[in-house]
């Protein structure tokens, strides 16, 4: 009880095996990283191996544990009693072109769409559909997860509905 279980859907053969030293949670994202040896796993909220990748940095053995801080990697290494942080390879970000949710502010448009790995929002100018760039990153903010469903925009905050867990967040031009 209580076990958290990872698998690979292309190989099922071997992956639940044990020896998982550290574990790590990036709520940005939202992804798993476990950790094993020198191996980093990349797995989704359902245990999906999204990708994995080696730590490269000669002399670090031993990873007993591992933490996001602000969106950074941190990892404590027993063979050298230190704490490290982390390079890790970004996941690839992409867009669907259908909108599943709009908000307007009678003068911009907010356009929920369906991504990787999260769901985005998007601004956009209401007579012109120019993107505004200065809103999130380059005109797109990370929605609150990945089955975001719907936005509404009251007294200048920007709400948005989600069914990752089920919640009602409150966004602004960085993201919810």
């Amino acid at each position: 009880q209580g076990e958290t279980f990872f698998f690979n859907p292309n190989n099922f053969s071997g992956f639940n095996e044990e020896g998982f030293r550290a574990l790590a949670f990036d709520t940005s994202t939202p992804e798993f990283f476990p950790i094993k040896g020198q191996a980093v796993f990349r797995m989704d909220e359902d245990g999906r191996l999204l990708s994995s990748f080696n730590i490269n940095t000669s002399g670090v053995s031993n990873v007993e544990g591992a933490v996001f801080v602000d969106g950074e990697l941190y990892i404590a290494e027993a063979g050298g009693d230190t704490i490290r942080k982390a390079l890790i390879p970004q996941p690839t970000v992409s867009l669907d072109d259908d909108p599943i949710g709009m908000a307007t502010d009678g003068t911009n448009l907010y356009i929920l769409t369906e991504g990787t790995p999260v769901d985005k929002i998007l601004k956009v100018v209401a007579n012109t559909g120019a993107l505004v760039t200065s809103f999130g990153d380059g005109g797109a903010a990370d929605a609150p997860g990945k089955e975001t469903e719907g936005i509404a925009l009251h007294n200048g905050s920007l709400y948005a509905v989600t069914n990752d867990p089920i919640t009602v967040e409150i966004c602004d031009q960085f993201g919810c």
